[in-house]
């Protein structure tokens, strides 16, 4: 059989997707005990794939699924497979601390250049464009 081998962590979060499919009432007792010795006993993820075939999102990890959780680490049933994450707006601080090193290393590229420091400046000015686009990104 080919693939990686799995990992006791692997094991473990299917066994614990099982369990809440069991919680939720898809599985019965005489079921989920059979399938939990199966998941312990699995080596490669090929093994797992069949235990959860039959049963609706979420999946472990190891076989392509990404179970959501919510605060309470009880399995979100209603969550969108894939959610789009989306980040927060950089606050007044950050603003200040991106704008502050960009300007000190154009400050550093602009005096270096008016002293004649050619060296310097093109080890500066590629950090620059560096901080530059970090920092446009980052403020989007």
């Amino acid at each position: 059989m080919s693939g990686l081998r799995l990992s006791d962590a692997e094991r473990a979060e299917a066994a614990q997707v099982l369990t809440d499919h069991h919680v939720a009432g898809r599985l019965d007792l005489e079921e989920h005990d059979e399938r939990l010795a199966r998941v312990w006993a699995a080596r490669y993820a090929e093994d797992l794939r069949p235990l959860f075939d039959d049963l609706p999102a979420p999946h472990p990890a190891a076989i392509g699924g990404s179970p959501v959780r919510r605060a309470d680490d009880r399995v979100d049933w209603n969550a969108p497979r894939h959610e789009v994450v989306r980040r927060r707006p950089p606050g007044r601080a950050a603003r200040r601390t991106w704008t502050a090193g960009l300007g000190v290393v154009l400050l550093a590229v602009f005096g270096l250049t008016a002293l004649g420091e050619v060296g310097a400046v093109l080890v500066l000015l590629p950090l620059a464009v560096v901080l530059g686009f970090l920092f446009a990104r980052r403020m989007t």
